[in-house]
């Protein structure tokens, strides 16, 4: 079976990216763990690998975002 293309960053960095841009898009109820894998290229079992549960990837998007603000408010 041919191995899935690794994203710059790696996969869970890709899978932060697509989360953000998704709850932005489309709401923390809008999304599902499903249409993040998807969009990823991805299986579910790999989301569960990095992460517990949906909100344990919204609170490291959230951490993710306040530290690109406090970069921007610090310069």
């Amino acid at each position: 079976m041919p191995r899935k293309p690794k994203f710059d960053g790696g996969t869970k960095n890709r899978m932060l990216e697509v989360a953000t841009k998704m709850f932005f898009e489309k709401s923390y109820e809008g999304t599902s763990v499903r249409d993040i894998v998807k969009e990823v290229g991805c299986e579910v079992g790999l989301f569960y690998y990095y992460y517990k549960t949906k909100d344990d990837l919204f609170m490291d998007v959230m951490e993710h975002f306040l530290s690109l603000i406090k970069l921007i408010f610090m310069h």
